[in-house]
C-alpha cells in the first residue's frame, strides 16, 4: 500500500528560495543595488537586517590628553597622572655631529613634522559619509589628497571628507615629504 506524501514538503522550494533571496540581499551590496530601485517595498522592510560596513575613526593625537598614556603604551590606574619624560635632544641639535637620519618611529613620535595632507599613490577604498552616518565606500584614485591624523608603525590614519582609514606610508607621498623635510 502506498502512503501519500506530507504536503507541507511542497513548502520547501519556495522557502528555501525566499530564505537564499534574504541571505543575499543582506550580505551582498551589488544585490541590493539592483534589487532596491526596482522593488523600493524590499528595502523598506529588510533594510534593517543590513549590516553597516566597518569605519575606521581616526583620532587627531593632537587633541588628546598626553598624560593619558604611559610612554611604554599602556594606561595608568584611574586617578593616576603621568608626567611626560622630556625628550632626548636630537643629535642635530649637537655641535660636531651630523644629523640624524629621521626614521618612521621619531617621525610618528612628533606630529609637528607631520604634513597637513598627503596625496595617494594608488587606488585606496574610504568609507563614504554624509551628515556622520556611513553610507557605501569610495574609491579614491591616486593623486587624491587625504589629511594625514595619526602615524602608527608604517600605517597611517587618513580621513577624507569624513571617513577614516588605515593606509600604508608607501602607499602615499609622505616618505617624499619627509625626506624634503628632515633635511
Amino acid at each position: 500500500m502506498r502512503t501519500r506524501p506530507n504536503k507541507l514538503w511542497a513548502f520547501g522550494p519556495p522557502l528555501s528560495l525566499a530564505l537564499l533571496f534574504f541571505a543575499y540581499y543582506v550580505k551582498m551590496p551589488w544585490f541590493r543595488s539592483y534589487i532596491d530601485p526596482k522593488f523600493p517595498w524590499v528595502k523598506e522592510h529588510l533594510a534593517r537586517f543590513v549590516m553597516q560596513p566597518d569605519v575606521v575613526m581616526v583620532k587627531d593625537p593632537r587633541k588628546e590628553s598626553s598624560n593619558r598614556y604611559r610612554t611604554d603604551g599602556t594606561v595608568p590606574p584611574a586617578g593616576a597622572t603621568t608626567t611626560p619624560s622630556p625628550a632626548p635632544a636630537p643629535a642635530s641639535s649637537v655641535p660636531g655631529l651630523p644629523p640624524a637620519p629621521l626614521t618612521m618611529e621619531r617621525f610618528a613620535a612628533d606630529p609637528s613634522l607631520w604634513p597637513k595632507t598627503v596625496k595617494l599613490r594608488t587606488t585606496i577604498e574610504f568609507p563614504a559619509v554624509v551628515n556622520g552616518k556611513v553610507i557605501g565606500k569610495v574609491q579614491l584614485p591616486a593623486g587624491t589628497e587625504a589629511n594625514l591624523k595619526l602615524v602608527k608603525d608604517t600605517q597611517l590614519g587618513l580621513e577624507y571628507q569624513g571617513g577614516g582609514a588605515w593606509v600604508p606610508a608607501d602607499a602615499t607621498d609622505l616618505l617624499d615629504k619627509v625626506k624634503i623635510t628632515s633635511r
